[in-house]
């Protein structure tokens, strides 16, 4: 381990300071904690001797601040409380408009403790604080230390009445700056009123498990299921199993068509019955949380195959039984699928699945082929592909481009396109260019291989966009909201509007994550297109 180098820092005791706003019309008096002389000498006194100290000599009176609207007529006191500080802050800033209050570091150990960053509101209550790990934009061991501190503060202040711009400084000299909205609670490196009310009004919501009525009414638009009295039951954790069958292994390794298309461990059940053969198996293609239930079918003894979307996605709220001993074909040639009904119980959460109870078990899932193959409009989607991407399955051409659905990549959205759409093609295309041209790039079309992913906004210069690498199916939220608990978004691809940095012209704020990470741009317009600077990223 390589040594880490430290040197000694010298404390005065803290003093009673006083911190003014920017034009002087406020100020705040940080009081630290007095601590009387002969307080520890009375503290470990005998009971008797405790007696001789004066009631002065036994109480502490904790680090303290007051705040003042300054007057002619003499300094009108706002508000007095105690600090979270167990002795003293280091240092303080007072708002603009005297309503807020933030300190920083605690006296004796700076950059310690959760105390780093402290926000108090117009009457001196706690917001929030912070410890430096919460807000530093380096890593802890890179700033210079001393024996008690971390230097890592080069500046704070308030950049309006209630954003504070705080600045870092490393050991080798790199600076870097964040905004902190303290209506908000937000964090950021940018400085832009519209990004900051964009996140003041996004409203978060928790989950919460349906009710167990909405579960077991549940009925699919596709296909139906039936009660059974002999059944397998349904074993708890079988929903998160991933399945693998030796009988399979022969047909897909020999099978250039399966390769690549099925996930062995993903297998739910396999027959052969004369000359077809059927696959059911999870997949990821149309769906994001949890996988969907796909058809791997063919009718010459697998020399060809054909892959089918059920347009049901795993345990939402049916969970297949591979352990079932029903035959896969019915005596219709159909699909027949033990299944039972799940309850999720907790949300899904990065590297972690959700949990499920079960509601109702023995039931019985019928998936004709008719169904499985119908594409009423002959675009090349069938009817179930088109319900999850929501085009119209009466409509080749949904949004009126003049591209069939099945060969846009921008089915469901037609619209003018600005100069910001440039932007986000850029970014949807994953171009990691310097500088983007304001050309409109050549059209390109979807095929069976193209990947879908889903961008759910209602920002009219994203929804304009003209893809060129994957299939970006465009809903607003309202319409997300409208499908019903029961639908699972496609891979989401989430982009962020637009946000104008305040201090520069023409100058924006823009990211975007996939489940592999994020990346934060700032993108600057200019004659012939923008310039465009990567900020932050990072792989999940």
């Amino acid at each position: 381990m390589a040594p880490v180098f430290v040197f000694a820092d010298v404390w005065k005791e803290p003093e009673t300071k006083d911190y003014y706003n920017a034009d002087s019309s406020y100020f705040a008096r940080i009081v630290p904690i007095n601590i009387p002389d002969n307080y520890y000498s009375w503290e470990n006194a005998s009971s008797k001797k405790k007696q001789k100290y004066l009631p002065t000599d036994t109480i502490i009176t904790p680090c303290y601040a007051m705040m003042f609207k300054v007057a002619e007529q003499g300094d009108s006191l706002v508000w007095k409380k105690d600090l979270v500080n167990p002795i003293a802050p280091v240092t303080a800033i007072v708002s603009c408009d005297g309503k807020y209050l933030v300190t920083f570091d605690n006296w004796h150990e700076c950059g310690y403790g959760d105390n780093v960053m402290v926000c108090y509101d117009e009457n001196g209550n706690l917001i929030q604080k912070y410890s430096l790990k919460n807000i530093s934009p380096f890593r802890i061991e890179e700033y210079e230390m001393s024996i008690s501190s971390i230097w890592w503060r080069c500046g704070a202040e308030f950049f309006d009445n209630y954003r504070v711009k705080v600045c870092f400084e490393n050991n080798g000299g790199d600076q870097a700056e964040i905004y902190y909205n303290l209506k908000t609670q937000h964090f950021s490196e940018i400085l832009s009123e519209e990004y900051d009310a964009y996140h003041r009004d996004f409203e978060f919501k928790p989950f919460q498990p349906l009710d167990i009525a909405v579960v077991l009414n549940y009925t699919n638009p596709f296909f139906n299921h039936e009660e059974i009295t002999d059944y397998t039951p349904y074993q708890k954790g079988e929903e998160h199993l991933k399945f693998f069958y030796e009988s399979l292994r022969k047909r897909i390794d020999a099978s250039p068509k399966l390769i690549g298309e099925i996930d062995r461990r993903q297998v739910v059940k396999y027959e052969k019955k004369g000359r077809k053969e059927a696959i059911v198996y999870k997949s990821y293609e149309y769906d994001e949380r949890e996988p969907g239930i796909w058809v791997a079918y063919s009718e010459n003894k697998g020399k060809t195959w054909a892959f089918y979307y059920t347009g049901i996605s795993h345990c939402q709220p049916f969970c297949l039984k591979s352990q079932s001993n029903l035959p896969l074909f019915n005596k219709d040639g159909d699909l027949q699928l033990e299944a039972c009904m799940l309850r999720q119980i907790t949300p899904h959460l990065l590297g972690q699945g959700a949990n499920y109870e079960l509601v109702k078990d023995g039931l019985l899932l019928t998936i004709d082929f008719e169904t499985l193959r119908r594409d009423t409009d002959g675009d090349g989607l069938t009817d179930i592909a088109e319900a999850k991407f929501m085009t119209n399955p009466l409509l080749s051409d949904t949004d009126n481009d003049g591209v069939e659905d099945g060969l846009d990549l921008n089915p469901r959205m037609s619209l003018p396109r600005s100069d910001k759409t440039v932007v986000f093609e850029d970014l949807v295309d994953y171009v990691f260019a310097d500088t983007i041209p304001l050309t409109v790039s050549e059209a390109r079309y979807a095929n069976p291989r193209t990947n879908t992913v889903m961008i759910v906004t209602d920002d009219p210069d994203l929804q304009a966009i003209q893809p060129r690498i994957q299939r970006i199916i465009f809903i607003t939220p309202e319409e997300l909201e409208k499908a019903g608990c029961f639908y699972l978004p496609i891979e989401q691809l989430h982009v962020s509007p637009m946000f104008k940095l305040d201090n520069e012209d023409d100058t924006y704020y823009v990211s975007k994550s996939d489940r592999h990470g994020f990346w934060d741009f700032i993108v600057k317009r200019i004659n012939n297109g923008w310039t465009k600077k990567m900020v932050s990223s990072g792989i999940f």
